[in-house]
């Protein structure tokens, strides 16, 4: 829910819906999952601070500062060689990745549970 909100929040902040959806909900879960696993914010803090760093690093949040830069060539396609298609495809695994991890974090609690 809390991921949803956040969503919403940057949509209503001029986001489009996708992206909204795709990068901040996906992290607020992944951050999420992450503060419940290990029963504390030190490790969804490290998360977001590492996820800042590579952002920065490759070229996500502006040219200054970045080490590498997505060029598009001029014989590939603007949709196949971006930056923002790249991005796209990174957060959908990221997402994929939360889910399986939050299917296997419940049966893992499931099965503590049955076993007590």
């Amino acid at each position: 829910m809390v991921s949803v909100a956040f969503a919403l929040y940057h949509i209503i902040n001029g986001w489009n819906v996708q992206i909204a959806f795709l990068g901040p909900a996906t992290w607020a879960f992944v951050f999420g999952l992450s503060a419940i696993w290990s029963n504390g914010i030190a490790v969804p803090t490290g998360i977001h601070v590492a996820l800042n760093l590579i952002q920065e690093l490759l070229g996500m949040r502006g040219n200054e500062g970045s080490i590498w830069l997505f060029k598009r060539s001029e014989d590939i396609p603007p949709t196949v060689n971006s930056s923002e298609t790249v991005g796209i495809i990174i957060q959908v695994l990221v997402l994929l990745s939360a889910v399986v991890a939050t299917e296997l974090y419940l049966r893992g609690a499931k099965r503590n549970h049955i076993q007590k």
